[in-house]
C-alpha cells in the first residue's frame, strides 16, 4: 500500500528471498539453497487493507506453490527489457527473517555475531530486512530491521522518511483495516503543510483580457515596432500583423467559421502560422496545431478528433492531408469585408493534442484565460 500510494502504480513487484528447503530431503544438508521470489500485488480498484490482504495472501501462496523455480529461468522466460541500470522484474526486495537465530553452546566458549565493518553494497533500489523480535519469555515482542538503499538514487533523509511512512501506514490500518487505499495517508502534518500550502503559494490575480486584447494594445500604442522576426532577418511590424491577420480572419469567417469553430493549422514554423494563430482567433476559432511531419494517418485522426472543419495549409504541406480533410491554403484566404465577433475570456483558444505514447493522441482544451495567464506568467519569467 505504501508503494502504490507513492507512485508505484496499480502493479506492484516485490522480491523476497526463500530458504530454497521445501523438501525435506535437504533440511540436514550444509549450502546455500537460497532464491528469489517475485511477489505480484494487483493494488487495482482502490481496495480496503483487509481486501487487498486477501488478494495478496492469494497471489503469494500461488507465488510459494512455484519458489523453487530458479529466478535466473523465469528472467531467461519472461525475457524483460535488459538494463545494467536495474535488477529485472523486481527493485524492491522485502526480507522476512522468521527463524530464531542459531545458538551455539559450545563449552567454555562464548559466540556471538559480529555486525559488518560497513554496510554491504545495494543490490536493488530498496532492500527492507525485517526479523521478529521474541521477549525473554519467548513470546512475540514485534519487529525490527533497517533498509539498505541504492545510494545513486536516495540519501539518507528520503529513505528515513519512507520508513517513517511505513510506520504510518501499518498504524493506520491496525486501527482501521477497513481503510481503502485513496485514505492512506502517508505525509504528516508538516510535509502536507509544506506541499498544499507552502509550495502552493502562488495566488495572484488574474487577467480577465485575451491575447488579442494584449495585442491590439501594442499594436496602437507601438504600431510601427517589431512584432515578429523569422530566421534569415524578415520582419513584420504590429501594425503589418495586425492587417495581416485581418484579412485572414475575414477570410476564415468567409468560410463559415464561428465562435469556438476548431480549425488545423497544418503549416512549418514561421511568421505565417503565428499571423494564422492570431486570424483563426479575431475569427472567433480555436486552432488545432498540427505538426507537417506527423504521419498522415495521425494528422487525420487528430483532424477529425478535434472537429475541425477545415484545415489551414501552405503550399509545401497541402499534400500532408488525405482527401477527405478540407483544406485552405494560406494564401488564398484574405478578404476585406466581413465583421470580426468579440473574445470573451472563458471561450476556446486552442486543442493540443498529447504525444500518445500511451496510445492514442488525446486533446486538451485551453481557454483564452488560461492563455493570457501562460504568457504573462513568460514575461514574468524571462523579464521582457
Amino acid at each position: 500500500m505504501l508503494l502504490a500510494r507513492m507512485g508505484a502504480g496499480e502493479d506492484v513487484c516485490v522480491g523476497t528471498p526463500v530458504a530454497g528447503r521445501s523438501d525435506a530431503q535437504v533440511e540436514g544438508l550444509a549450502g546455500f539453497f537460497v532464491n528469489t521470489l517475485v511477489l505480484r500485488a494487483d493494488v487495482s480498484g482502490n481496495p480496503t487493507f483487509r481486501d487487498l490482504l486477501a488478494r495478496i495472501r492469494e497471489s503469494d501462496l500461488s507465488a510459494y506453490a512455484n519458489q523453487d523455480v530458479p529466478f535466473e529461468r523465469l528472467v531467461d522466460e519472461l525475457n524483460p527489457a535488459r538494463s545494467a541500470a536495474r535488477n529485472p522484474l523486481f527493485q524492491v526486495l522485502l526480507a522476512l527473517q522468521n527463524v530464531p537465530e542459531a545458538q551455539w553452546e559450545l563449552e567454555g566458549l562464548a559466540v556471538e555475531q559480529i555486525p559488518p565493518v560497513a554496510d554491504p553494497a545495494a543490490r536493488f533500489d530498496l532492500s527492507l530486512s525485517l526479523s521478529e523480535r521474541q521477549s525473554d519469555d519467548g513470546s512475540a515482542d514485534g519487529l525490527r530491521g533497517g533498509i539498505l538503499y541504492s545510494a545513486d538514487l536516495f540519501d539518507e533523509g528520503t529513505v528515513r522518511r519512507l520508513a517513517e511512512r511505513l510506520v504510518r501506514v501499518l498504524e493506520q490500518i491496525a486501527a482501521d483495516p477497513d481503510r481503502r487505499l485513496s485514505a492512506i495517508e502517508v505525509l504528516d502534518e508538516a510535509e502536507r503543510s509544506l506541499v498544499l500550502e507552502r509550495w502552493n503559494d502562488t495566488a495572484s490575480e488574474v487577467n480577465a483580457s485575451t491575447v488579442m486584447e494584449l495585442f491590439q494594445r501594442w499594436t496602437v500604442e507601438t504600431p510601427e515596432a517589431t512584432a515578429l522576426e523569422a530566421v534569415g532577418g524578415r520582419t513584420l511590424s504590429y501594425a503589418e500583423v495586425a492587417a495581416r491577420s485581418d484579412a485572414m480572419a475575414r477570410g476564415l469567417v468567409a468560410r463559415g467559421v464561428r465562435r469556438e469553430s476548431r480549425v488545423g493549422l497544418c503549416l512549418p514554423r514561421g511568421i505565417e502560422a503565428i499571423v494564422a494563430i492570431l486570424a483563426v482567433w479575431k475569427a472567433g476559432g480555436a486552432y488545432v496545431p498540427l505538426d507537417p511531419e506527423y504521419p498522415t494517418d495521425r494528422l487525420v485522426y487528430m483532424v477529425a478528433d478535434s472537429g475541425a472543419e477545415l484545415v489551414l495549409v501552405a503550399a509545401e504541406t497541402a499534400d500532408r492531408l488525405s482527401e477527405d480533410v478540407e483544406t485552405v491554403l494560406l494564401d488564398e484566404l484574405d478578404s476585406d469585408s466581413g465583421e470580426l465577433p468579440d473574445i470573451v475570456p472563458d471561450q476556446l483558444a486552442y486543442i493540443i493534442y498529447t504525444s500518445g505514447s500511451t496510445g492514442r493522441p488525446k486533446g486538451v482544451v485551453v481557454s483564452h484565460v488560461g492563455l493570457v495567464n501562460l504568457g504573462l506568467a513568460q514575461v514574468e519569467r524571462f523579464g521582457v
